[in-house]
Parts: C-alpha cells; sequence; structure tokens
C-alpha cells in the first residue's frame, strides 16, 4: 500500500520562497549589517568603499597624493613600513615588511584609479582587476611595473584622469 499521508509543507511556506528564508535569516542575525551583492558587483559595492575609507585623511590619501607618487613610494618600503605598518607588536622580516607595504600600494592604486574612472572588480579565486572602457590593469602588476621602471610618468598621469 502506497504512502497516503499528507507532509505540510513546513514553516518554509509561512516565510515565502527559499530565498527570502535566507533573506530574512541573515537580516535577522547580522543586524542588516550585510547587504546581498553579486560578485560582479562585489568589487565596486564592497572592496572599494572599504579601501577609499582605509585611506581617507590619511598621508596616502588619494585626493592629496597622485598616483604618480607611486614611483616614490615604491623605492622607499622600508620607510613607508613605519607609517604603515599595523598596530601592536610586528615581527616581520624584512621582505615580509617590503610585501605588506606594496600591498597597501596596491590598495592606494585602486583607490587612485578609481578617481580617474576605473572600476574595481574582485571575483573569487582572482586578482582584482580595475576597468576602465577597455583597459583593464590589475593593481598588484601595476606596482611591479613602476618598481621595474616599466610604466612612464606620462602612463600614471594619464591613468589617474578620467578621459
Amino acid at each position: 500500500m502506497p504512502n497516503t499521508r499528507h507532509i505540510p509543507a513546513g514553516c518554509l511556506a509561512l516565510l515565502g520562497t527559499e530565498a527570502e528564508a535566507e533573506s530574512l535569516w541573515y537580516d535577522c542575525f547580522t543586524n542588516g549589517k550585510l547587504k546581498a551583492v553579486t560578485w560582479e558587483a562585489f568589487g565596486d559595492q564592497v572592496m572599494l568603499p572599504r579601501i577609499q575609507a582605509r585611506f581617507a585623511n590619511t598621508f596616502l590619501a588619494p585626493d592629496r597624493v597622485p598616483l604618480i607618487a607611486l614611483v616614490d613610494l615604491v623605492a622607499d618600503t622600508e620607510n613607508l613600513w613605519s607609517k604603515t605598518k599595523p598596530g601592536g607588536v610586528a615581527l616581520l622580516s624584512k621582505l615580509a615588511r617590503e610585501k605588506y607595504v606594496l600591498e597597501v600600494l596596491q590598495e592606494f592604486a585602486i583607490a587612485s584609479l578609481c578617481k580617474g574612472g576605473f572600476r574595481l572588480t574582485a571575483l573569487p579565486g582572482e586578482y582584482p582587476v580595475m576597468r576602465r572602457g577597455d583597459e583593464s590593469i590589475r593593481p598588484d602588476a601595476l606596482i611591479d611595473q613602476v618598481r621595474q621602471g616599466r610604466i612612464s610618468i606620462e602612463q600614471l598621469t594619464s591613468l589617474a584622469i578620467e578621459p
């Protein structure tokens, strides 16, 4: 004899669809501090505001320090370490300090390039990429090019100006 017992839809039916229930759960348990965004929008809507806030009113504020300053900044990572190091005790090697400073400068480049009309794309498992029209720049590659002298001040200037 087949099972003809009625199985109720459960409480989920009271909340709407599964996506609506999930949204309600996140709103309740995160106090509305999280917002739903697609991966395509994650860079501009989540990462970029945090990066911009990091540099606001600092000695590296992109509205006060032009992108061409990267030429001098990448050449003086030891001095920059003392200005950018995280709080607390830091027992990092010289190489680790340099890596940390270069990562800070990548974020500086992101904030500066956005002033020039670039948009930040940060997909899972991929490097962040700045896009403006057909142009695309990986901030880590930009820092490497500046360090190796493979990009001119004129090129940096053109990146910082919205076409």
